[in-house]
Formats: structure tokens, sequence, C-alpha cells
């Protein structure tokens, strides 16, 4: 029997190591997989996947969105920001920015999901970050809003029990776009790749 699977941030990065690694086994299906930008994923050319195209900062967006994924086995969700920018030259916009997006949208997306899992056997797979429980400088904005939602999925933990299985990854840095998109310019092809 198949089991539903989506993948929150699966259209770069992590996420979609992810989506490529679902789509080896022919054990899911569907594989939902939201995103803004599915370049990289339509080159997969598989009709299991379907496209949930979605700004989970936008809470209208985000919810209309969820209305077209079905019931779901396994939520993997990936979303995340990144910035390497010391405390004393952050802006409001920069804070706002990282707080709406690494806590706010994916605690909502986590709630609206949680009405959609099959339970008991339903499984919740959220990749944080090391930051999330390691502190770095320059790196504040991603460690706060990272350990917030970590916070946040603890007391999901205990509020679902053993009819949800809640887990977290802290995954080091990987080879990914995250930095380029962050204006960091360290060399991260000496990174492991994200499969």
């Amino acid at each position: 029997m198949s089991k539903s699977i989506l993948i929150a941030g699966g259209t770069d990065g992590i996420g979609l190591a992810f989506v490529r690694e679902v789509l080896r086994s022919k054990e899911y299906r569907p594989v939902y997989v939201l995103g803004r930008n599915f370049v990289q994923v339509k080159k997969l050319r598989d009709k299991r996947v379907v496209e949930v195209l979605c700004d989970i900062t936008d809470e209208k967006s985000l919810r209309a969105a969820m209305k077209g994924v079905g019931q779901l086995d396994v939520f993997v969700n990936t979303v995340g920001s990144f910035q390497k920018k010391l405390v004393a030259d952050l802006t409001m916009e920069d804070i706002r920015r990282h707080i709406d997006l690494n806590s706010t949208a994916n605690m909502m997306l986590t709630s609206l999901v949680l009405k959609k899992l099959k339970k008991p056997f339903a499984q919740v797979l959220v990749c944080l970050a090391t930051l999330a429980v390691e502190p770095r400088e320059s790196y504040s904005m991603q460690a706060a809003t990272k350990a917030s939602y970590r916070s946040f999925l603890e007391c999901l933990r205990e509020e679902v029990g053993d009819r949800v299985r809640i887990m977290m990854i802290h995954p080091s840095s990987v080879q990914t776009k995250i930095f380029e998109k962050a204006g960091d310019k360290r060399d991260f092809k000496k990174y492991p790749k994200p499969e």
C-alpha cells in the first residue's frame, strides 16, 4: 500500500535531496512538494509528484495550498532562511523576515499539516540546523528562529504522544544555494552534498 508524503521546501537543497530519495522508492504516492520554484522538481519527470505552489509566509496562500493536499502518512519540512550578519548590524526587516519564515510560517504549516496526518502511524521529520542547539557568532537569526521552532516541536511531541512520531534532525552545513542566496561568500563546496 502506498504512503502519502508532503515535503515542504522540496524544490531546492536538502528538501530536493529528500524528494529525489523518496522517488527512488515506489512506496510513496502521491509525493506532494511544497515550494515556490519548481524548475528542479520538473526535471525529475515523475508523475507521482504533486506541486503545491505556496508562499508559506502568506497565511491565505498557505491555507489555500493545504486544501489541495490530501491525508498524509509523512511530513518532511526543510523550509528555512539563513543570513550571516552580526547582531549589531541587524535591521528590523532582517529580524522580521527570519521570524516570519523560520518560526511563524513553519509553526503555522505544522499546525495545518497536523490536521491531515493519518494517526496513529504518521511521521513528522523536520530539518532544523545545528545552530538551533549550538548558536554561533554572525548567525543569530537562524539560531534564534530555528531554536524557537524546535521548542514548538518539542511541545507538539508532548501533545501528540505516540500517535505521531516527531523527529528533528540538526545537520551542519551542506552544499546548497542557501549560502549564495544569503550573500555568505564562504567556499560551500567543501561541505558534503545534501544527498
